[in-house]
């Protein structure tokens, strides 16, 4: 749900929030676990097509549930997420980024009406252009101390988790990922472009 609150600057989701339906032959059936998925079971519909002693809904059953614990604080968990979700659609403000020579700049927006502009400073418009597709945590703070060595990288490794922490980027697991879209597309080739400046001088 944090999450959801921290993404409303992105365009919301058309649908409800379901349960996951699990198919044999998924990554969902074929391991379960990798995906915190209790034990599955077979739908109870396939208990009345064949009776078990002939064959077990375990052997021909193509649709299956996992078990929950607390199926009450589920449903209350899916109740609460369609509540975020319906909220997002009513959020009509846009926070996007843009790149700049040598800097990363910020405008928020509502109604297609720009209503302010912040430019970042170096480290942070670096590790957000870095961050743009998934990088585990570890590397970025090594890619960012690489380009600004002289700031050391326990300083480093704070300034990105400041922006972990002002929801810049988002932390899961070892991973970050930015949660600041551009303007427009840019292909990988011209990401690596504009990160390459950084690594030629030192702030």
């Amino acid at each position: 749900l944090a999450v959801v609150r921290r993404i409303r600057h992105l365009p919301p989701p058309a649908g409800r929030a379901l349960p996951v339906q699990i198919h044999r032959f998924s990554p969902y059936f074929e391991a379960p676990q990798r995906f915190g998925l209790g034990r599955l079971r077979p739908q109870p519909a396939y208990s009345h097509l064949i009776p078990e002693e002939i064959l077990a809904p375990q052997r021909f059953a193509y649709f299956f549930e996992s078990e929950v614990e607390d199926s009450a604080s589920f449903g209350e968990f899916i109740d609460q997420l369609n509540g975020e979700i319906d909220a997002w659609r009513v959020h009509a403000g846009t926070v996007e980024a843009r790149l700049g020579a040598g800097f990363v700049s910020v405008h928020r927006g509502i109604g297609g009406q720009e209503l302010d502009r912040e430019v970042l400073e170096p480290l942070a418009s670096l590790a957000l252009v870095l961050a743009d597709a998934q990088i585990g945590e570890r590397r970025l703070v090594e890619q960012c101390t690489a380009a600004f060595a002289a700031l050391g990288q326990d300083v480093v490794a704070r300034r990105i988790e400041r922006l972990i922490e002002d929801g810049w980027l988002l932390a899961a697991g070892k991973r970050v990922v930015s949660l600041l879209p551009f303007s427009r597309p840019h292909s990988s080739a011209e990401l690596d472009a504009w990160s390459r400046q950084w690594f030629s001088r030192e702030a």
